[in-house]
Protein backbone atom coordinates (compact mmCIF):
# COMPACT_ATOMS: atom_id res chain seq x y z
CA UNK A 1 0.00 0.00 0.00
CA UNK A 2 2.72 2.75 1.08
CA UNK A 3 4.59 2.02 -2.66
CA UNK A 4 1.17 3.08 -4.40
CA UNK A 5 0.41 5.80 -2.21
CA UNK A 6 4.01 7.41 -3.02
CA UNK A 7 2.93 7.09 -6.78
CA UNK A 8 1.43 10.17 -8.76
CA UNK A 9 -1.86 9.77 -9.76
CA UNK A 10 -0.88 10.72 -13.74
CA UNK A 11 2.16 8.34 -13.93
CA UNK A 12 1.71 6.45 -17.97
CA UNK A 13 2.11 3.33 -16.05
CA UNK A 14 -0.61 0.08 -15.54
CA UNK A 15 0.16 -1.48 -12.33
CA UNK A 16 -0.91 -4.98 -11.11
CA UNK A 17 -1.21 -5.91 -7.44
CA UNK A 18 -0.70 -10.11 -7.09
CA UNK A 19 -0.20 -11.35 -3.70
CA UNK A 20 -1.24 -14.92 -1.90
CA UNK A 21 -4.96 -14.56 -1.23
CA UNK A 22 -7.01 -17.75 0.26
CA UNK A 23 -8.96 -19.21 -2.71
CA UNK A 24 -11.90 -19.89 -0.33
CA UNK A 25 -12.72 -16.78 0.68
CA UNK A 26 -13.37 -13.15 -1.14
CA UNK A 27 -10.40 -10.65 -1.37
CA UNK A 28 -10.89 -7.14 0.31
CA UNK A 29 -7.58 -5.87 -0.93
CA UNK A 30 -9.31 -4.16 -3.94
CA UNK A 31 -11.44 -1.87 -1.35
CA UNK A 32 -8.49 -1.59 0.93
CA UNK A 33 -6.08 -0.61 -1.90
CA UNK A 34 -8.76 1.61 -2.69
CA UNK A 35 -8.70 4.01 0.20
CA UNK A 36 -4.86 4.21 0.29
CA UNK A 37 -4.08 5.42 -3.28
CA UNK A 38 -5.28 7.90 -5.31
CA UNK A 39 -5.32 5.59 -8.52
CA UNK A 40 -8.44 3.89 -9.18
CA UNK A 41 -8.38 0.47 -8.36
CA UNK A 42 -10.06 -2.79 -9.87
CA UNK A 43 -10.61 -6.06 -9.45
CA UNK A 44 -9.82 -8.34 -12.34
CA UNK A 45 -12.98 -10.19 -12.94
CA UNK A 46 -12.65 -11.09 -17.06
CA UNK A 47 -10.10 -10.17 -19.68
CA UNK A 48 -9.13 -6.74 -19.74
CA UNK A 49 -6.95 -4.41 -21.32
CA UNK A 50 -4.48 -2.59 -18.42
CA UNK A 51 -4.92 1.42 -18.81
CA UNK A 52 -2.49 3.67 -17.72
CA UNK A 53 -2.73 5.45 -13.77
CA UNK A 54 -4.86 1.62 -13.18
CA UNK A 55 -4.44 -0.64 -10.35
CA UNK A 56 -5.30 -4.20 -11.18
CA UNK A 57 -5.85 -6.80 -8.42
CA UNK A 58 -5.27 -10.34 -8.26
CA UNK A 59 -8.89 -12.34 -7.50
CA UNK A 60 -8.71 -14.67 -4.68
CA UNK A 61 -9.41 -18.02 -6.80
CA UNK A 62 -7.48 -17.21 -10.41
CA UNK A 63 -4.21 -16.20 -11.21
CA UNK A 64 -3.41 -13.15 -13.59
CA UNK A 65 -1.01 -13.31 -16.44
CA UNK A 66 0.05 -11.21 -19.26
CA UNK A 67 -1.20 -12.40 -22.40
CA UNK A 68 -1.62 -10.61 -25.99
CA UNK A 69 -1.56 -7.18 -24.31
CA UNK A 70 -4.51 -8.10 -21.78
CA UNK A 71 -4.76 -9.46 -18.35
CA UNK A 72 -5.88 -13.05 -18.62
CA UNK A 73 -6.76 -14.87 -15.34
CA UNK A 74 -5.91 -18.90 -15.13
CA UNK A 75 -6.74 -21.34 -12.69
CA UNK A 76 -4.40 -22.26 -10.08
CA UNK A 77 -3.11 -25.98 -11.06
CA UNK A 78 -0.28 -26.18 -8.05
CA UNK A 79 -0.94 -26.98 -4.37
CA UNK A 80 2.13 -24.67 -3.74
CA UNK A 81 1.20 -20.74 -4.62
CA UNK A 82 3.57 -19.20 -6.84
CA UNK A 83 0.99 -16.88 -8.72
CA UNK A 84 3.66 -14.36 -8.43
CA UNK A 85 6.22 -16.06 -10.22
CA UNK A 86 3.24 -16.95 -13.20
CA UNK A 87 2.83 -13.25 -13.79
CA UNK A 88 6.32 -12.06 -13.77
CA UNK A 89 7.21 -15.01 -16.16
CA UNK A 90 4.21 -13.77 -18.39
CA UNK A 91 5.19 -9.84 -17.91
CA UNK A 92 8.76 -10.94 -18.94
CA UNK A 93 7.41 -12.23 -22.06
CA UNK A 94 5.16 -9.79 -23.24
CA UNK A 95 7.08 -7.03 -22.13
CA UNK A 96 10.74 -7.94 -22.48
CA UNK A 97 12.94 -4.59 -21.46
CA UNK A 98 10.09 -2.68 -20.30
CA UNK A 99 8.62 -5.11 -17.60
CA UNK A 100 9.03 -3.70 -14.11
CA UNK A 101 9.00 -6.41 -11.29
CA UNK A 102 8.42 -5.52 -8.05
CA UNK A 103 8.88 -8.01 -4.57
CA UNK A 104 7.41 -6.65 -1.42
CA UNK A 105 7.26 -8.18 2.18
CA UNK A 106 6.00 -12.05 2.59
CA UNK A 107 6.93 -15.39 3.17
CA UNK A 108 8.71 -18.21 1.41
CA UNK A 109 10.32 -18.26 -2.15
CA UNK A 110 7.30 -16.99 -4.99
CA UNK A 111 8.28 -14.61 -7.02
CA UNK A 112 12.47 -15.07 -7.15
CA UNK A 113 11.63 -17.05 -10.56
CA UNK A 114 9.90 -14.38 -11.79
CA UNK A 115 12.22 -11.46 -11.19
CA UNK A 116 15.20 -14.14 -12.80
CA UNK A 117 12.71 -13.86 -15.81
CA UNK A 118 12.49 -10.12 -16.27
CA UNK A 119 15.65 -9.76 -15.85
CA UNK A 120 16.76 -12.30 -18.69
CA UNK A 121 14.31 -10.42 -20.63
CA UNK A 122 16.13 -6.69 -20.10
CA UNK A 123 13.51 -5.91 -17.83
CA UNK A 124 14.11 -4.11 -14.09
CA UNK A 125 13.96 -5.65 -10.98
CA UNK A 126 13.35 -4.37 -7.22
CA UNK A 127 12.58 -5.79 -3.77
CA UNK A 128 11.71 -4.64 -0.31
CA UNK A 129 14.65 -4.02 1.77
CA UNK A 130 14.23 -5.99 5.08
CA UNK A 131 14.21 -3.21 7.68
CA UNK A 132 10.82 -2.13 5.82
CA UNK A 133 9.16 -5.07 5.67
CA UNK A 134 7.35 -6.75 7.60
CA UNK A 135 7.73 -10.46 6.66
CA UNK A 136 11.46 -10.49 5.05
CA UNK A 137 11.66 -14.04 3.73
CA UNK A 138 10.17 -13.19 0.36
CA UNK A 139 12.47 -10.45 -0.64
CA UNK A 140 15.57 -11.59 1.03
CA UNK A 141 15.34 -14.73 -0.65
CA UNK A 142 14.97 -13.18 -4.53
CA UNK A 143 18.19 -10.50 -3.01
CA UNK A 144 19.97 -13.64 -2.35
CA UNK A 145 19.32 -15.00 -5.50
CA UNK A 146 21.23 -12.12 -7.32
CA UNK A 147 17.99 -11.37 -9.59
CA UNK A 148 17.18 -8.17 -8.44
CA UNK A 149 18.55 -4.79 -9.48
CA UNK A 150 17.61 -2.26 -6.77
CA UNK A 151 16.68 -3.02 -2.57
CA UNK A 152 14.65 0.32 -1.11
CA UNK A 153 12.24 0.91 0.92
CA UNK A 154 8.91 1.06 -0.38
CA UNK A 155 8.46 4.80 -0.69
CA UNK A 156 12.10 4.87 -2.19
CA UNK A 157 10.95 2.62 -4.89
CA UNK A 158 7.77 4.38 -5.95
CA UNK A 159 10.30 7.23 -6.34
CA UNK A 160 12.45 5.48 -9.02
CA UNK A 161 9.72 3.93 -10.99
CA UNK A 162 7.89 7.30 -11.33
CA UNK A 163 11.48 8.22 -12.82
CA UNK A 164 11.69 5.33 -14.35
CA UNK A 165 8.89 5.40 -16.37
CA UNK A 166 8.73 9.30 -17.76
CA UNK A 167 11.81 7.46 -19.94
CA UNK A 168 11.00 8.10 -23.75
CA UNK A 169 12.05 4.64 -23.95
CA UNK A 170 9.10 3.31 -21.66
CA UNK A 171 6.94 6.18 -23.28
CA UNK A 172 6.75 4.43 -26.59
CA UNK A 173 3.20 2.42 -27.41
CA UNK A 174 3.94 -1.26 -27.23
CA UNK A 175 2.45 -2.88 -30.71
CA UNK A 176 4.00 -5.92 -32.71
CA UNK A 177 3.32 -5.39 -36.42
CA UNK A 178 4.12 -7.79 -39.11
CA UNK A 179 7.76 -6.99 -39.40
CA UNK A 180 8.25 -6.98 -36.04
CA UNK A 181 6.58 -10.63 -35.42
CA UNK A 182 9.11 -11.52 -38.36
CA UNK A 183 12.22 -9.81 -36.27
CA UNK A 184 11.04 -12.19 -33.47
CA UNK A 185 12.00 -15.18 -35.58
CA UNK A 186 15.07 -13.75 -36.97
CA UNK A 187 16.28 -13.08 -33.52
CA UNK A 188 15.61 -16.67 -32.10
CA UNK A 189 17.80 -18.06 -34.75
CA UNK A 190 20.59 -15.93 -34.30
CA UNK A 191 23.54 -16.90 -32.11
CA UNK A 192 24.74 -14.57 -28.90
CA UNK A 193 26.78 -11.84 -31.18
CA UNK A 194 23.60 -11.91 -33.36
CA UNK A 195 20.83 -10.87 -30.86
CA UNK A 196 22.87 -8.63 -29.66
CA UNK A 197 23.13 -6.47 -32.98
CA UNK A 198 19.95 -7.39 -33.39
CA UNK A 199 18.41 -5.53 -30.24
CA UNK A 200 20.86 -2.95 -31.10
CA UNK A 201 19.80 -2.28 -34.42
CA UNK A 202 16.00 -2.81 -33.82
CA UNK A 203 16.51 0.33 -30.58
CA UNK A 204 19.22 2.71 -33.18
CA UNK A 205 18.35 1.99 -36.48
CA UNK A 206 22.12 1.58 -37.20
CA UNK A 207 23.11 -2.00 -39.32
CA UNK A 208 25.71 -3.38 -38.40
CA UNK A 209 26.61 -5.33 -41.66
CA UNK A 210 27.50 -1.85 -42.59
CA UNK A 211 30.77 -2.09 -40.55
CA UNK A 212 33.39 -3.96 -42.30
CA UNK A 213 36.96 -4.48 -41.26
CA UNK A 214 39.57 -4.61 -44.19
CA UNK A 215 42.68 -6.33 -43.70
CA UNK A 216 45.36 -5.70 -46.03
CA UNK A 217 47.08 -8.57 -47.52
CA UNK A 218 51.22 -8.18 -48.30
CA UNK A 219 53.24 -8.89 -51.32
CA UNK A 220 54.05 -12.34 -51.91
CA UNK A 221 56.55 -13.11 -50.70
CA UNK A 222 60.40 -12.74 -51.80
CA UNK A 223 63.65 -14.96 -51.29
CA UNK A 224 65.33 -13.82 -48.02
CA UNK A 225 68.12 -11.91 -48.40
CA UNK A 226 67.62 -10.51 -52.06
CA UNK A 227 67.35 -7.21 -53.28
CA UNK A 228 63.91 -7.05 -53.62
CA UNK A 229 63.11 -8.50 -49.93
CA UNK A 230 65.42 -5.05 -48.67
CA UNK A 231 63.62 -2.65 -51.01
CA UNK A 232 59.71 -4.39 -49.75
CA UNK A 233 60.76 -4.53 -46.58
CA UNK A 234 59.25 -1.14 -45.76
CA UNK A 235 56.10 -1.58 -47.09
CA UNK A 236 55.82 -5.19 -45.55
CA UNK A 237 56.61 -3.24 -42.28
CA UNK A 238 53.22 -1.14 -43.18
CA UNK A 239 51.26 -4.17 -43.77
CA UNK A 240 52.04 -5.29 -40.64
CA UNK A 241 51.08 -2.17 -38.35
CA UNK A 242 47.70 -1.83 -40.87
CA UNK A 243 47.19 -5.75 -39.72
CA UNK A 244 47.94 -4.65 -35.92
CA UNK A 245 45.39 -1.89 -36.50
CA UNK A 246 42.90 -3.72 -37.94
CA UNK A 247 42.78 -6.24 -35.14
CA UNK A 248 42.95 -3.37 -32.10
CA UNK A 249 39.61 -1.95 -34.21
CA UNK A 250 38.29 -5.65 -33.96
CA UNK A 251 39.30 -5.79 -30.13
CA UNK A 252 38.35 -2.31 -28.80
CA UNK A 253 35.11 -0.94 -30.41
CA UNK A 254 35.57 1.99 -32.68
CA UNK A 255 34.09 5.62 -32.43
CA UNK A 256 31.70 4.95 -34.46
CA UNK A 257 30.54 1.55 -32.53
CA UNK A 258 30.71 3.69 -29.32
CA UNK A 259 27.91 6.22 -30.59
CA UNK A 260 25.41 3.72 -32.03
CA UNK A 261 25.59 2.05 -28.38
CA UNK A 262 25.44 4.78 -26.39
CA UNK A 263 21.78 5.85 -27.44
CA UNK A 264 20.57 2.42 -26.48
CA UNK A 265 21.79 2.49 -23.19
CA UNK A 266 20.19 5.25 -22.05
CA UNK A 267 17.75 3.56 -20.24
CA UNK A 268 20.75 1.10 -18.61
CA UNK A 269 22.29 4.36 -17.52
CA UNK A 270 19.11 6.09 -15.72
CA UNK A 271 18.34 3.12 -13.70
CA UNK A 272 21.70 2.86 -12.48
CA UNK A 273 21.97 6.56 -11.64
CA UNK A 274 19.29 5.74 -9.28
CA UNK A 275 20.10 2.58 -7.63
CA UNK A 276 23.16 4.72 -6.95
CA UNK A 277 21.25 6.69 -4.94
CA UNK A 278 20.92 9.56 -7.67
CA UNK A 279 17.72 10.94 -8.63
Amino acid sequence: MELLRHLPTKNGTAFVVVQHLDPHHASKLASLLGRACRMPVIEVTKRIKPQANTVYVQPANKCVIVKNGSLVLVHRTQKLNVTIDHFFESLAEACGSRGIGVLLSGTGNDGTAGLRAIKVAGGLTFAQDEQSAKFAEMPRNAIRSGFVDSVKSPREIARDIHQLVEHPYLRRPLTESEAEQAGKSEYEKADDLGRIFFVTEKADGHRFQQLQVRHAQPPHPAPHGSTRDKQTEPIRASFARQRRRSRSAVRRPAHQRDAVFSRSQALHRTAQALFAGHP
